[in-house]
Formats: structure tokens, C-alpha cells, sequence
């Protein structure tokens, strides 16, 4: 399993900015299926445009835009 290092993210970064402990990013994701992985910080994410289906052990779900998804590590 791949674990994803602070502020690393599948997907393409457009802007990322950093404020001590918070890095934020605007990034797109085009990519059909993810592998199972794991990031090293817990995160959020905002749904700005498209469609996202996250899916993990316990439940699937749908995100559209203007969705908030909070992910632990």
C-alpha cells in the first residue's frame, strides 16, 4: 500500500500554497480508479466542479460539487 507524504496528492496540482502546518492545493483529478493508499496527514477535500466516488472497507459514496470530505491519515 502507498503511503502519500505530507501535501502529496494523486491528481494535478494547479497551485499549491503552504502556511506553517496547513498546505493548500488546487488540484484536479482525472484519474478513474486510485489504488488502496494511505497520506501521512489527515485532510480535507472541497468538491469544487466534476464528480468524485470515494470508496473505502466500510461504505461508497458520491461527492458533488461544494461537498467537504474530511479524511484522517
Amino acid at each position: 500500500m502507498n503511503q502519500l507524504k505530507k501535501g502529496e496528492f494523486y491528481g494535478t496540482h494547479y497551485q499549491k500554497s503552504t502556511f506553517e502546518n496547513i498546505i493548500i492545493t488546487d488540484t484536479e483529478y482525472t484519474h478513474s480508479k486510485v489504488d488502496w493508499h494511505y497520506h501521512e496527514n489527515p485532510y480535507f477535500t472541497y468538491l469544487l466542479e466534476g464528480k468524485l466516488f470515494e470508496s473505502n472497507k466500510k461504505e461508497s459514496y458520491y461527492l458533488e460539487p461544494g461537498n467537504l470530505l474530511f479524511h484522517n491519515w
